[in-house]
């Protein structure tokens, strides 16, 4: 009776860790790194940034004018991944200093949903590079705004996904290890 007692305790524990991980997670996807890299771009003199509410998250949009240098391009129109990268960093330094219980499990979600997020960005903004078509989307304008060919963008893109893969397996070792640790 006790060990099941136990049993559910852990459960309701690990349903709050979820939600509140879900939570957090959703708002930074949806207005904590939109609003950074809005400040990014405006950090590297972008004059003409839009910040659209739209159903569920803040959209921010802008344009480079000008000529720029390659460093410029990647950091603005790449900042969320960046910035998607610095959190989950963050959070495994928090990980290693955090006692096993709901904040360990809270920072966990949040790490994982950011990964996802981050394999859904590269894979669309691949899938828009590959079959070349117009959008807004950051890796297509970062593209845009290079010199490179048709043949340079892609390998650039699967080049992206191969740090990307790499980067994510480090993460799924570190999480691994804290969920057994």
């Amino acid at each position: 009776m006790h060990s099941e007692s136990k049993i559910n305790g852990k459960k309701i524990k690990n349903k709050k860790s979820l939600v509140l991980g879900v939570f957090f997670s959703f708002f930074l996807i949806a207005f904590v790194v939109p609003l950074i890299s809005a400040g990014v771009a405006q950090i590297f003199g972008i004059k003409d940034i839009r910040l659209n509410l739209n159903f569920y998250h803040i959209n921010s949009n802008f344009t480079m004018e000008g000529k720029h240098s390659f460093i410029n391009y990647l950091l603005v129109y790449l900042s969320p991944v960046f910035i998607y990268a610095a959190i989950q960093i963050t959070l495994m330094v928090l990980l290693r200093k955090t006692p096993a219980g709901t904040m360990r499990f809270i920072f966990i979600f949040i790490i994982l949903f950011t990964s996802g997020y981050l394999i859904i960005d590269i894979f669309y903004g691949a899938f828009m590079v590959i079959l070349n078509i117009n959008s807004a989307n950051n890796w297509k304008l970062f593209l845009d705004h290079t010199q490179f060919g048709e043949m340079q963008k892609i390998g650039f893109m699967f080049f992206s996904l191969i740090v990307l893969t790499g980067y994510l397996n480090l993460v799924a070792k570190k999480i691994v290890s804290y969920i057994n640790g």
